[in-house]
């Protein structure tokens, strides 16, 4: 895999390096993104287990926590269907059917992202499908304003996608399967030419090498 992490800000396009980030985009956002009437959150999100994928992004203040699981939903794990939470100083949010009701402590996603974060904006958590769980971490970067907007979420910077070596011996070439049997065992990468080649065959198992951490996971295809 790559082992240097860059991104490109959605701003201006260029590449910058992951710990870079945050700094290029206090230079980069224009002076109406700091200075308007709409109280915004600025995020940091990264894969839990798989800190390779990342993204920063603002997010109206006023706004659901259900609009936030909707972006992370659409950009990066949508695959089946599944449930979904925040965890945030220790309260949990969860998408609830309708057909279910709440665990004890267990609250809505029809919540204002500042008031779940309270004043302490500490880092917070996020879970989608209980069974194969894909789980995020989200940080809080900035409190800022900014000129209102019709969207909840605005995607400012996102990580450049991972080159993935295929896992047969002497093989260069960028995978672009993933085998969803063997991915947590190792030797689950394939080029185009060793795809075939695999011990689990041409069959279901295999999913493509995509841009998020949900990579090899359920059905997702990204």
């Amino acid at each position: 895999m790559t082992t240097k992490s860059t991104g490109a800000c959605a701003i201006c396009h260029e590449t910058v390096d992951k710990g870079r980030m945050f700094a290029h985009l206090r230079s980069c956002l224009e002076p109406s993104d700091v200075d308007g009437p709409q109280p915004l959150i600025q995020l940091r999100v990264e894969g839990g287990q798989a800190k390779a994928f990342w993204l920063h992004l603002d997010i109206k203040a006023d706004a659901k926590l259900a609009s936030l699981d909707q972006f992370l939903r659409d950009i990066w794990l949508e695959c089946c269907g599944h449930l979904s939470s925040f965890t945030i100083r220790k309260v949990r949010y969860s998408l609830i059917p309708n057909d279910c009701f709440p665990e004890p402590g267990e609250k809505t996603l029809d919540v204002r992202i500042d008031r779940a974060l309270g004043s302490s904006r500490t880092p917070f958590q996020y879970e989608y499908d209980y069974g194969s769980t894909t789980e995020l971490r989200l940080a809080v970067t900035a409190d800022r304003t900014g000129p209102r907007r019709r969207n909840a979420v605005r995607l400012l910077a996102r990580n450049t996608e991972p080159q993935w070596p295929c896992s047969r011996p002497l093989c260069s070439r960028p995978a672009t399967s993933i085998c969803a049997v063997c991915v947590w065992e190792g030797e689950a990468y394939a080029c185009d030419r060793h795809a075939t080649r695999h011990t689990c065959g041409e069959s279901e198992s295999w999913l493509p090498v995509v841009n998020s951490p949900r990579m090899g996971v359920c059905g997702y295809t990204g």
